[in-house]
């Protein structure tokens, strides 16, 4: 018996099973074979057949928030993912440009090659785009803020603008400089509160510009804040609600599965 509670726990991937659990089963496989001992004939079916009737225990909700937190979490930073396939990008490129080249290569291997050649470079230019996307961004928003703006506005929305591209390239750099590091660092994880704070407050001093004020400030600066902060407000809201529904959802298959298979609740 305890042999076979050792089985079962293995079936049940680790998790602990009940010694009743396994005197069920080999009195299981007792009775299906007789009067002889039971042998692997029937202790197999037995087993089979306390498997399928296991008690699925409920999950606890810190399980589904590490669970959920893990399928939007990144097992690599933006611009360390994007270096990394930069490199299998160019060297796939490589490969198919030496064997285009090739005396050896024919000409329908040839052109195989020049295919799988011209898609890596496509892929390489989409790459490197997306690479210096948030860098242009950033650094936009540093010459808009140094360039536009007057001390007489009531706020200081082009210094609220220079000190967000300001903080997004010290993010990207300090990105960089960790290299193959996969955790981020704790000034990484400020900077990228700041930023995630700076449109909120940017939302808030341009909603409450009176007509004078905006007349002050410059009605490009005021109408530029205005669509920087608020879309980027708009788009924290969608990525909050999106990942709010996801873990809804995870719930809601929790309690199917408990109301389909049965479940103890937790004392």
């Amino acid at each position: 018996a305890k042999q076979l509670h050792a089985l079962l726990e293995l079936l049940n991937d680790g998790q602990p099973a009940l010694m009743a659990e396994a005197e069920m089963v080999l009195h299981d496989a007792t009775l299906m074979a007789g009067s002889v001992p039971p042998g692997r004939a029937e202790i197999v079916p037995a087993t089979v057949t306390w498997y399928l009737h296991v008690e699925r225990r409920k999950t606890s909700r810190w399980t589904l928030l590490q669970l959920w937190f893990s399928r939007w979490t990144p097992k690599k930073e933006y611009h360390a993912a994007l270096l990394d396939s930069l490199a299998s990008t160019d060297l796939e490129a490589t490969d198919s440009l030496d064997g285009a080249v090739s005396p050896a290569a024919g000409p329908p291997g040839c052109r195989g090659r020049l295919a799988r050649c011209c898609r890596s470079s496509f892929t390489t230019g989409g790459l490197v785009v997306a690479l210096l996307v948030p860098s242009i961004f950033f650094a936009l928003l540093v010459y808009l803020g140094a360039e536009h703006g007057d001390d007489r506005c009531s706020r200081d929305l082009n210094g609220l603008i220079t000190w967000f591209g300001i903080l997004g390239v010290a993010a990207i750099v300090v990105d960089l400089s960790k290299g193959r590091v996969e955790a981020p660092s704790v000034v990484d994880l400020a900077l990228r509160g700041i930023l995630l704070c700076i449109p909120w407050v940017g939302t808030f001093w341009t909603v409450h510009l009176t007509h004078s004020e905006r007349s002050l400030c410059g009605h490009f600066l005021s109408a530029w804040s205005a669509f920087l902060w608020v879309g980027l407000v708009l788009v924290e809201l969608f990525t909050m609600c999106f990942l709010l529904w996801e873990l809804s959802v995870l719930s809601e298959n929790e309690r199917t599965l408990q109301h389909t298979l049965g479940v103890s609740e937790d004392p």
